[in-house]
């Protein structure tokens, strides 16, 4: 292991055993489905604080965060609407319509760039369904389609249009014979923990999917309070490897993937969940830029509440193998403590800290950055996806330290607020004599501020306002010290 990043690793790591120690010695997991009809997760899921060049390709956006991934309502009565969802017993529907407005400013961080501004509308539409011609097997379908109605830059004036594409098809086998297990096998949305490492298999659609071409079978052991889930992922760089017309349009990642997944979790601790973890990643480059080689990732999270208002939340891996003829040493973790005032607003106030490693500058034959494996999505800045881009891939964050402080409360019952604020630090000064024109000497990358207000209207219609702004700092060259900004409204009606 490369000692370049070995102090600052060790330390973040430990931040994870501490909380390990402090919890007792048990696995853990919590499986389920969750943000649509096909859509599964384990663990506790973060609310972060918004949705994932020199500047983006339009044919390349970034991911957002669960929360914009609307998801189906729950029905709170057997009325008329629920009728129609599922007018017999054995068949279920429904379907959404999202609408976005968004402007992005200045990601080079350059104000005199060309094109710096970016102005768009985007649309997209879902339908999905559920057959059960058994009560133990679901076979399951969802449609998507989504365009883009662009105002700036003049080049892209006008409508882009979008391939529909099937971005669940599966089928769900659930307790054969009486068996503790479920297996899902196709096409499947796949969320583990809070999403760090597993949540995003299509990052270059933004939003539109989220999908895994995966099988995955979840053993539920109840008398230990244990669940397992073991997966095995083969994801194409096409969206429509197997369904034409083939289009650019539709490369959804920059290599074609294989994978394995072994997540363990247990809930025998009271008010703790222990999660440990092994990720295996085969990648073979189908871009320019895109992964080629071997990655092995073990893991452990947990998640603990302490009396009424407090809750804890640390995770942490090591990272090797190799990638484009490089041997890979690398690692990251994270922690936060939430406070709970239990009150009126139910205000919470937060803190937490990431640790990503860099890449060191000159270590031949050895790459020593973290890679986010499927974790390439906004977790924590919508903004920042886009200014990385620039460095490493669209969503593609690591060389970091972010320490960060938050507030959030709900004003009414309908009105949810949040606002954070995030020193950022790079861990290397990764490009200081090979991209001069865009870095400078420093490790303070700079200051983020993200807000978010999500409203429910009804049970059908909700949206929220969003705004994101970073000032940069030293970590950049002088040229490029300019303000960057997003910011978005969006509605969703969900049927």
């Amino acid at each position: 292991m490369g000692k370049s990043w070995a102090g600052p690793l060790s330390v973040a790591v430990a931040v994870v055993g501490v909380c390990i120690g402090a919890s007792g010695g048990a696995w853990a997991q919590q499986a389920g489905d969750a943000t649509t009809g096909t859509q599964q997760t384990t663990g506790v899921s973060e609310a972060p604080a918004s949705q994932p060049v020199e500047e983006v390709a339009p044919t390349e956006p970034v991911k957002e965060t669960p929360i914009a991934v609307s998801t189906q309502p729950v029905p709170a009565a057997k009325g008329w609407v629920d009728q129609v969802k599922q007018p017999v017993p054995w068949f279920n529907w429904g379907f959404d319509e999202r609408w976005r407005q968004e402007y992005l400013n200045n990601a080079g961080l350059r104000e005199k760039a060309p094109n710096r501004e970016r102005t768009y509308q985007r649309y997209r539409s879902r339908l999905w369904g559920t057959v059960s011609p058994v009560k133990e097997l679901d076979i399951n379908m969802r449609l998507t389609w989504e365009s883009r109605y662009w105002w700036k830059p003049d080049n892209l004036d006008g409508f882009q249009e979008n391939n529909v594409v099937f971005d669940n098809l599966n089928f769900k086998l659930k307790q054969p014979f009486g068996l503790p297990v479920t297996m899902t096998v196709g096409r499947q949305d796949i969320i583990l923990g809070d999403g760090w490492l597993v949540l995003d298999g299509t990052p270059l659609d933004g939003s539109r999917t989220i999908f895994f071409d995966a099988i995955r079978t979840t053993v539920a052991m109840k008398d230990i309070n244990t669940t397992a889930d073991v997966i095995y992922v083969q994801n194409y760089a096409k969206s429509n490897k197997y369904w034409p017309p083939e289009d650019a349009i539709d490369n959804v990642i920059e290599q074609d993937e294989k994978g394995a997944i072994l997540w363990v979790a247990n809930k025998s601790i009271k008010e703790t969940e222990i999660d440990g973890y092994f990720i295996y990643k085969h990648n073979d480059a189908f871009a320019a830029n895109g992964d080629d080689g071997d990655l092995y990732t073990p893991g452990a999270r947990v998640v603990r509440t302490f009396g009424e208002h407090w809750l804890a939340k640390g995770e942490g891996a090591l990272q090797f193998g190799n990638n484009k003829l490089k041997e890979v040493w690398a690692g990251g973790a994270k922690a936060e403590l939430n406070y709970l005032f239990k009150d009126s607003w139910n205000n919470q106030l937060a803190t937490g800290y990431e640790f990503l490693s860099g890449d060191r500058a000159g270590s031949k034959g050895t790459n020593e950055a973290f890679n986010p494996l499927w974790g390439r999505w906004p977790q924590w800045s919508e903004l920042m996806t886009y200014v990385y881009a620039s460095e490493t891939r669209p969503a593609e964050i690591n060389n970091l330290h972010r320490i960060w402080y938050g507030w959030q409360a709900d004003p009414t019952k309908k009105l949810q607020t949040q606002v954070r604020y995030h020193l950022l630090f790079a861990d290397r000064n990764t490009f200081e004599f090979s991209r001069p024109a865009d870095f400078g000497g420093g490790c303070f990358r700079g200051q983020v501020v993200t807000a978010v207000a999500r409203y429910k209207f009804n049970r059908f219609l909700s949206g929220h306002l969003q705004a994101e702004y970073f000032k940069p700092d030293g970590y950049y060259s002088p040229d490029r010290d300019d303000a960057a900004l997003f910011c978005r409204a969006e509605l969703v009606f969900a049927f």
